[in-house]
């Protein structure tokens, strides 16, 4: 894990984090982990964001397009 977060915190780019407020799937990857403990990792990233999306599930780019369109086009521009 040391290895895979100093890796990301030579990462330049920005990191865009979407997530499904109520999608289990960062849950069940975290496994044991508690969640906020799991997450807390991507900070390595020099320029982490995460946005979170309310009525949609682990295909939150189906349930909700037009709102993950504007999160997509508002972090390129």
């Amino acid at each position: 894990l040391d290895e895979v977060m100093a890796v990301w915190a030579k990462v330049r780019a920005k990191v865009l984090h979407v997530e499904a407020v109520n999608s289990p799937t960062l849950a069940q990857i975290a496994g044991d982990i508690p969640l906020p403990e799991f997450k807390a990792r991507f900070a390595a990233f020099p320029d982490w964001r995460e946005k979170l999306v309310e009525d949609a599930g682990h295909m939150v780019h189906h349930d909700q397009p037009e709102q993950i369109a504007a999160l997509i086009e508002a972090f390129c521009a």
